[in-house]
């Protein structure tokens, strides 16, 4: 809905839709409801490889979910500097800040915030720029160092470190 809200401002504009979960035949039936069939490319299943590769042929990543745990394709959207537009649900706000824009998941609200993304390039940018720098912290080196800092917090003694086996220094 919301792209076809943006249809005559951004013609080139497209939506690709990855998974085959149970909404799928309902959005195929939005789209064509819409008359937007050739703008809505409905990708299916996706390996990890062909998700990378649509992300990085991507130029804004849009999630307006209404729950969610703990996002990985909204890290994996960033880690590919891409700007999010996204509803502020339970980490989401956490993990986009200055990578992109919260709003609400109403088609008019979703296609504003698509707008504010496009209409400044320099504002592009340095959100495409916030997303690679905030998707670096989720790395797994930066993960056990900042587990092992909360667990010596919680524990109130440092951590020792992991025993290396012979073979694993060179020995």
């Amino acid at each position: 809905r919301a792209l076809k809200l943006l249809e005559s401002e951004l013609p080139a504009l497209t939506l690709t839709v990855v998974g085959d979960g149970g909404a799928l035949p309902a959005f195929q039936r939005l789209a064509d409801d819409l008359r937007l069939g050739s703008r809505v490319l409905f990708h299916g299943q996706a390996d990890h490889d062909q998700v990378l590769e649509l992300l990085s042929g991507a130029d804004l990543f849009c999630y307006p979910t209404e729950s969610e745990g703990f996002p990985k394709a909204l890290l994996e959207a960033l880690a590919c500097g891409l700007p999010v537009v996204a509803t502020p649900v339970s980490v989401v706000p956490a993990l986009i800040e200055g990578a992109g824009v919260l709003t609400e998941p109403r088609p008019d609200r979703i296609a504003g915030a698509i707008r504010e993304c496009f209409s400044d390039a320099g504002r592009y940018r340095r959100m495409s720029a916030r997303a690679v720098e905030i998707a670096s912290r989720y790395s797994l080196e930066n993960w056990s160092v900042a587990i092992g800092g909360a667990l010596e917090a919680a524990w109130g003694q440092p951590l020792r470190p992991p025993r290396l086996e012979p073979e694993e220094v060179g020995a």
